[in-house]
């Protein structure tokens, strides 16, 4: 008896100068993932290394899809909102035009809106451009006069011109070398009573 309280005696004085350290093992048989704690070292001198932890990774970001661009809508002409003419187009004398500015400016807006349909450096007179497709011309110039709310129709030789049924003028646009022609030479005649 006397041993044993001896021996406890020791074992008490030897935690209480010592101090209580913790002690950490690693089990045996552990399961795979399972952390098992290590000593931590401390005291001056000693740096601690994180240990890199299964980190997930960030989900890509969607990258937005640009809206489409609108394509405008074609030009497209308003048509000839009267009744066909009565008219023959048999009597169509020499008198003066009532629509040669409107002709002429619709002219323009097709070489600034179309200038592929030209050669731009080759001409005959201010404005007088070679034209590469004469029926795109044509039919661009009575698209034109449309727009511009008169009624306008190509006969496959000259574009016809009214705003009422009363009468309409003719116009040759269209040089036989291939230019365009301009000026008071384009008007050819005025056709009474309006044959389209």
């Amino acid at each position: 008896m006397a041993n044993w309280t001896r021996t406890a005696a020791i074992a008490v004085s030897a935690l209480w100068l010592g101090g209580c350290q913790t002690l950490y093992e690693e089990l045996p048989g552990g399961t795979s993932g399972t952390p098992v704690a290590t000593p931590t070292p401390s005291g001056p001198g000693t740096s601690v290394t994180p240990t890199p932890t299964p980190g997930s990774t960030p989900a890509p970001t969607a990258t937005p899809t640009p809206a489409a661009t609108p394509t405008p809508a074609p030009q497209t002409s308003t048509g000839c909102r009267l009744p066909p003419g009565t008219g023959s187009g048999e009597s169509c004398p020499y008198l003066s035009p009532s629509f040669l500015k409107d002709v002429d400016d619709a002219i323009n807006r097709v070489v600034t809106k179309q200038p592929q349909l030209f050669i731009l450096n080759e001409q005959r007179g201010a404005g007088g451009y070679y034209v590469r497709d004469g029926d795109a011309f044509h039919l661009a110039v009575v698209r034109e006069l449309e727009a511009a709310g008169l009624c306008a129709k190509f006969d496959g030789e000259e574009i016809a011109v009214k705003d009422s049924n009363a009468a309409n003028d003719q116009y040759d646009i269209h040089l036989s070398s291939g230019h365009i022609r301009r000026g008071d030479g384009t008007y050819r005649s005025t056709c009474r009573p309006a044959w389209f």
